[in-house]
C-alpha cells in the first residue's frame, strides 16, 4: 500500500503505519486528531512524502507545522502545499491560514473541543 485515504472519518487516533513500508501518502484530513500522540505512528514511515491533517484541531495548535517538519522530514507536501526549502529553513514562516477550510477555527478557544490553541505542543 502506498496511499491510505482516511478523510472524514470522525478518527482521533491512528496506529500501526509504522508497518506499511511503502506508504507515501497518507490523508486525514478533516478528522478529530488533536494531538500529535495520535499519529505518532507517521514519523517511523520512512517513504512518506505527503500527509495531509487539515481540517483537524491538531492543524490550529501553535508550532503545528514546525513539529510536523521536525518529526516527517522527508515530506515533501503538507496539506496540499509544496513544502520548499524556505519552509523547511524556517517553518514558522508557513502561514497554515492560507489552506484553511470551513471546519478550521480560529478563535483562541475552540468551544467544540475544549483545546487552548496558544498552550503549544508536545512532542511526538
Amino acid at each position: 500500500m502506498t496511499e491510505l485515504n482516511l478523510r472524514r472519518n470522525l478518527i482521533d487516533s491512528v496506529q500501526g503505519l509504522q508497518a506499511c513500508s511503502r506508504l507515501q501518502r497518507v490523508f486525514l484530513s478533516n478528522n478529530r486528531i488533536d494531538k500529535f500522540e495520535s499519529i505518532n505512528c507517521v514519523k517511523d514511515c520512512a517513504q512518506l512524502s505527503e500527509l495531509a491533517l487539515d481540517g483537524n484541531p491538531l492543524h490550529q495548535k501553535k508550532g503545528y507545522a514546525e513539529q510536523v517538519l521536525k518529526a516527517c522530514q522527508h515530506l515533501k507536501q503538507l496539506d496540499n502545499r509544496k513544502i520548499t526549502p524556505e519552509m523547511r529553513n524556517d517553518p514558522t514562516t508557513i502561514n497554515i491560514e492560507e489552506g484553511k477550510t470551513d471546519l478550521n477555527q480560529t478563535a483562541d478557544n475552540d468551544s467544540t473541543t475544549g483545546i487552548s490553541h496558544s498552550e503549544g505542543l508536545q512532542m511526538f
